[in-house]
């Protein structure tokens, strides 16, 4: 049944991140001179733009969050049952 539910939800997931990706457009990289490059330096981060995360990005951070609540709930578990409870 899990490995059932993983294909499903790999799936879904693959199809989705498929349809997002047609629908945005990408961002064209910045043409940078060898001078440019050696000389750049980072911005103060009070004048950066939040980023705005792709729908891959997002699912990889919702996966893994997904994958922290799990282990931690079974290392509670085993806890539990560790300690005779």
């Amino acid at each position: 049944m899990l490995a059932i539910a993983l294909l499903v939800g790999g799936g879904g997931a693959g199809r989705w991140l498929e349809i997002t990706q047609r629908r945005g457009g990408r961002a064209r990289p910045v043409r940078m001179t060898a001078e440019d490059r050696t000389n750049w330096r980072m911005p103060p981060l009070a004048l950066l733009k939040p980023v705005a995360w792709s729908p891959g990005t997002k699912l990889g951070v919702l996966l893994l969050r997904g994958y922290l609540a799990v282990s931690v709930i079974l290392l509670i578990v085993k806890a539990v049952q560790l300690g005779g409870g």
